[in-house]
Order: C-alpha cells, then structure tokens, then sequence
C-alpha cells in the first residue's frame, strides 16, 4: 500500500492545540506561579517618589537683554538651569538644611571631605530634573525611602536652588556693594582726618609771602607725585591679579573692579577663567584629576590663564611705562622747585589729600546709592509653582497584573512549544491514514468514544426497569439495547464494510495491547450483524480475560477448554437465547431488543494450563469441527492481545482473517507494527483495522461527520 505524506496546516496545529490542551494549561500555571513567585521574591524595598514645580524666567537689564535674547534661546537658558540644581552648591546647600553636613562648614572643608562628598553625590542620585513640554516649568524629582523625606527633599532642592539663583543672579550687585560700602567708610574717615590736617596747617604756617608762581609750581610738584602714587597702587593690584592667576585662584572683587575699570578688554577672558575654574571644581568633587572631563577643562583653563595673563601683564607694563614717564617729569619739576619753601609743598600736598578723598567720597557716595537701588530691585528669575506634595504609593511597586498578564502571554507560548514538541515525539497512532499507512490494510471502522456522562444518560432512558443496570454490560451490548446512537450507527458501518471482505467468515478479534476494547468491539459487532437475521457464533478464547459468559449471564463452563480436552462436544458447550432466557440475566435481558436470538455464545470454559498448552495442537481440528456447522454465518472470535500472549498469533493461522482492534493514541507505532510482524511471521491474515474509542479532540474530521451531527441530539429524542 503506497505511503502517503501530509504537511501540517493551521488547522492541524489547532488540532494539536487542542489535543495536547492539558499540557498548555500545565505549562500555563507553572510558568504564571513562577512569574509572581518571582514577582514577590524581587519586589525591592519600596521608593517613593515626590515632585516639586519650578518656574524659570528669564530677567536681565535692558542693556543686556538684546545680547542674552539672541544669544542663549530659551531652551538652552532652561538646559543650564537644569543642570544648575543638581550642582554642587546646590547640594551642599540641601545637605546642610537637612542636617547631613554642619552648617557652619566652609565649602572648601566639604568638598576636601571624602564622606559629604559622598553624601551630596548620593543626593544627587535621589534628583532628576525633567522639563514639562515646550513650557518653562521645571520638575524636580526627588526618590527616598520614606515619602516624608521625599517631600522635604523635593521641597528643599527647589528652595535652595531659587536661593542660588537670587544669589548668582545679583552677586556682582552684592560684592560690589560690599566693596563700595567699606570703601566709603574708609574715604569718609580719611576725608575728616584730610581736612583736619590742612585746618592744622593753616592755623600755624603763614603763606602771605609767597607769591603765586611758587604756588603753582608747588601744586603742580604734588599733582605729578599723586598721579605716581596712583599708578604704582593699581600696577600693584594687576601685578598682584597675576600672582593670584599663576596660582589657579580666583580673583577677589575689588582686584577685580580696579580690572574692569582700566583694561575692559581684559573682562571676557576674566569671566571665562572664572567659569572654567567653577567648572572644575565641580567636576572635582565626582572625578578624580585624571578623568577625561576634568582633563579637558584642565586644558581650556591652561588656555584661558594664558591668555589673562597676557593681558594683565600688557596692563602692568602700560602702568609701569606711565609711572618712568611721570618720574623723569617730577625729577625735572624737582630742579625748579628745590628753592620753594617747605610750607608751599606741604600746603599743597595737605590740600590735594582733602580733594582727593573729597572727589572719590562724592563718587563713592554716588555709587553706592546706585547700588542700593539695584539691591532693593534684585532679580529673580525662579518662582516656586507647585511645592511638592506626600507621596501615597512607592514608585517602585511591582505590577502584578502586568507581569501576569506577561507570564500568561510567556505560559502559552512556552504550552505551544512543549505540545507540539510532544506531538513531535509521540509515536502514537491517531489518523486512519497512519494505521493503514502501517497495517498496509483498510481501516474497517471508526468507532467513537462513549463517555461515562452519556452511557449514564442513555441507561437513564429506561424508565421500566428492563435493562440490568450494569454499565459495563450495557456498553459491551450497546448496540443491542440502543439502536438508534450515533456508536450503534458507527458498528452498522464497520458490519458492512466486513461483510464486503472476501472470505472473512471466521474472524478473531484482537488488539495489540490490553484494554484497548477487543471485547467491547467483537460484541458489539456480532449483534449488529446478527440484526440483520445472520447467524452468529462468538467464540471466548481468551483465557486469561474471560468476560463473554460474565456480560451474558451464563456459566463459564463448559467451554472452549473443555471442546479442546474432548470433554464435551461442542454442541453440549454452545449456548443460545435459551440459555440467556434462563441465565442470570433473565427474560426481560433477552427479549428487551433484537439480535440475541441470532447469536451463540462458546465460553472459554475451565482455567487449566493444560488446555492452553493443547491449544495450538488441537486447535485446528476443533475450527474444522466449528466450521462444518453450517448453521452459523460468521464465527467471532475473541482473541488475546496480541503482544503480552501467543495465543492470538496462533489462533491466526486457523482463522480466515485477524480483525485488529486499535485504541486511538495509545499505543505507539512501533507497537503496531510489531504486532503485525507476529501475525505475517506467523503466517496469519490481517483483514482489516478498527480504530477505537476515537475522541473529539483526537480527530475532529471523524466527529464533523459523524452520526449525531447528521440526525442530531433532538431530533433522535
């Protein structure tokens, strides 16, 4: 018989699917436990998170506000903010409220300090800065333990960093107004003590005889040397500032105020410097010296110090060169004036002090109320919109319904790869095309699965009492007392394909392994051929498994054992309707359908070794005998299972043909075809297969035809 071969299609897979649905919901609940085991065993302790608002605006002067516009867009002003509250300052500031740090501490001291630098690195891990849409609100985010310290952490971020803000924002305001405040102080002191000096001098030096060519002279003698003074102060300062820049400091205000004052060129490479070293220092407290970032800005300062120094050196040459110049003129003026009177100079110089301190006293005095005035109009560029607020949950709460949902979505895929994974290697039989692609022989019929649920159901029909209410005797006769089910209508169609078999007058039925339904088969299917008025004997040969005379209420002996011993004759230990009529099952048994009276029934008799041991020797002679009675249409015999005994293979060789009952999807291929090696090497004939106890959801095209799908559950009610 050609071999066929089939490609599985989406339909077979869902038919797998179905099959092998026990292993899916298996594979479903285990990977589902495991997934929230898993869940509950990760959960980390709990974070909670809470989030303060912060609103940037962006204030300058009006001289400045065309440059910062053009300049620096919103979105960088915004990005530079952003990385402005997780700084340094920022930190050591909510370090210090918080209480982590001493308040008192300088900053050098902290961040020379290996432990609160680590404190303000961690609470730079708790902040993230997020900015909400294309707006210019900043939220900052802050992580705790507890969402009491989230909250104050939060808050307190947000507070500081508005603080920074103010205070960068109007720094030079501040020192500048500082520096003036003590300056002024200072003129006003040497103002008084100036004035009271030259009252002095007046009160006790008489300079009526001097006349006014000597005066000038002598005013223009001390001009000359305050000019000198002057110069040589602030060359001091430049040449001080360089110091300072040769050694990686920062320059102090006022140096820088003198700076600005006489060299404004040299105010960009100022402010870049001063970043730079800021950035540093920052950067100093997370990396070593050697990290590439710190390195970098090593080299931009090594770059900007330079050139302020080259500036600054420029400046100090030009005061420098001014200060030779006025000394060579004052030398010269000397000459002239040696023959003054001391009182001249003196004079002068006592009221040259007086309008000095007086002119910068006024100045001073003009400067500082300009600065009060910006004091008083601070800026403030940073409102706090939405204090942060209690958290209720952590932010780190596991979802159990996600990864549910996640572990069924893992489950089923894992349940499909392990079913079709098993389907790969059962070796099982469930199509007809396999059994006869193996058997190399029809399959006969194809008998359904009768479940307990609706055996009960058909038993309950019987509402005389009629039927022995035995289910294993009610389904080994089933079609004998429930003519009109689909199962009946399953063995009618197996009766006429058999009857259609040349030469299949006498057939055993066996199966090749246990309890797969030989018996249930073999008598099912004599009464259905005896319905149609043929006559039918049923042959007992399995000895170990006796179950006909039991089903049919009659005396296991005499019996087979005994026609082969030569006991009895056969016509002694053949039983008929009479014999059921006046069994243990009674009239109502016998007469409660149609069939019975057509049958004849040989049991197995007496349990004696001796009589399997002469089965195979005198066996032939007792089929001759069975089959010269030409009373009987068909002779069934029930056979042993093929593989666990011998007798079924020799009870092939003397019977027409072997009728071989296979339950679907147990037993597994190689089993069949070794139970088809045993009957061929025997010399024995396979007429045909029946496959058995046939399920749903082992072959659904065998139900979409069935017998209930054409009549229907109602129609046969």
């Amino acid at each position: 018989m050609e071999k066929k071969s089939y490609d599985l299609s989406i339909r077979d897979y869902l038919f797998i699917f179905k099959k092998r649905k026990r292993i899916i919901a298996l594979v479903l609940f285990l990977t589902l436990t495991a997934v929230i085991f898993g869940t509950y065993l990760m959960t980390p302790p709990p974070r909670y998170e809470a989030t303060a608002s912060v609103r940037v605006e962006r204030i300058t002067d009006v001289s400045g506000f065309l440059m910062e516009v053009i300049s620096y867009p919103l979105g960088d002003v915004l990005a530079g903010q952003m990385e402005m509250i997780k700084s340094f300052d920022v930190m050591e500031r909510v370090a210090k409220a918080m209480g982590l740090i001493p308040r008192e501490m300088a900053v050098e001291d902290v961040s020379a300090t290996e432990e609160y630098r680590s404190t303000i690195s961690s609470l730079r891990g708790a902040i993230s800065v997020e900015r909400q849409g294309l707006s210019n609100i900043i939220a900052i985010s802050a992580t705790a333990a507890t969402p009491e310290k989230a909250q104050q952490l939060a808050n307190l971020v947000a507070e500081k960093y508005r603080e920074v803000n103010i205070a960068s924002r109007n720094k030079r305001v501040f020192d500048a107004k500082d520096f003036v405040e003590t300056q002024l102080n200072q003129v006003e002191k040497n103002l008084q003590d100036a004035e009271e000096a030259l009252r002095s001098f007046r009160e006790g030096a008489s300079l009526a005889h001097l006349s006014e060519k000597e005066m000038g002279l002598a005013r223009k003698l001390v001009e000359i040397e305050g000019k000198i003074e002057d110069l040589k102060a602030e060359k001091a300062e430049v040449d001080y500032a360089v110091t300072q820049v040769k050694a990686g400091k920062m320059i102090n205000p006022r140096n820088q105020l003198t700076v600005e004052r006489d060299l404004s060129s040299v105010l960009s490479v100022l402010s870049n410097y001063s970043d730079l070293l800021l950035k540093k220092r920052n950067l100093l407290i997370t990396y070593f010296p050697a990290h590439p970032e710190v390195k970098a800005v090593d080299g931009e300062l090594a770059s900007a110090q330079q050139e302020l120094l080259k500036h600054l050196s420029a400046q100090s040459k030009g005061y420098q060169t001014r200060i030779e110049l006025l000394g060579t003129e004052l030398e010269t003026l000397h000459a002239k004036v040696s023959l003054l009177p001391t009182e001249a100079v003196n004079f002068q110089r006592l009221q040259r002090e007086v309008e000095v301190n007086n002119t910068l006293y006024t100045q001073l005095k003009t400067k500082y109320q300009e600065l009060l005035i910006k004091e008083a109009e601070k800026i403030e560029e940073v409102s706090i919109v939405n204090p942060a607020v209690k958290p209720f949950a952590p932010v780190n709460r596991p979802s159990y319904l996600q990864n549910g949902l996640l572990g069924i979505l893992i489950g089923l895929l894992l349940g499909v790869v392990f079913s079709v994974v098993y389907e790969s290697y059962d070796t099982s039989i469930t199509t007809v095309e396999d059994i006869e692609s193996i058997l190399e022989v029809p399959v006969l019929g194809v008998i359904p699965y009768l479940g307990e649920k609706e055996l009960g159901e058909e038993m309950g029909k019987d509402t005389e009492g009629k039927i022995p209410h035995d289910p294993e005797l009610f389904k080994a006769l089933f079609t004998y007392f429930v003519p009109d089910h689909f199962l009946t209508e399953a063995f009618r169609i197996l009766r006429t394909a058999l009857l259609k078999v040349e030469s299949a007058r006498v057939l055993a039925v066996s199966s090749p392994a246990t309890r797969e339904g030989k018996t249930f088969v073999m008598m099912n299917l004599a009464v259905s051929i005896a319905q149609t008025g043929k006559k039918v004997l049923v042959i007992d040969a399995d000895f170990q498994m006796s179950m006909v005379n039991r089903l049919f209420g009659i005396p296991r002996e005499p019996g087979l054992s005994d026609v082969i011993l030569r006991n009895v004759p056969f016509t002694e230990a053949a039983r008929s309707i009479v014999d059921l009529i006046l069994g243990e099952r009674g009239f109502d048994f016998a007469l409660s359908g149609s069939g019975l009276e057509n049958v004849h029934i040989l049991p197995t008799g007496g349990k004696t070794p001796k009589a399997r041991e002469m089965l195979s020797v005198y066996i032939k002679d007792v089929f001759d005998e069975v089959k010269e009675i030409k009373d009987f249409d068909f002779i069934l015999i029930d056979a042993p299972p093929i593989l666990p005994v011998m007798d079924a293979v020799e009870l092939s060789t003397h019977v027409d043909g072997v009728l071989l009952v296979y339950e679907a999807g147990k037993v597994p291929k190689m089993a069949l075809r070794r139970a088809r090696t045993h009957i061929l090497n025997a010399g024995g004939r396979i007429i045909g297969a029946v496959l058995n106890k046939m399920k749903a959801e082992v072959s659904p095209d065998f139900y979409k035809y069935t017998y209930t799908h054409y009549y229907g559950k109602e129609q046969r009610e």
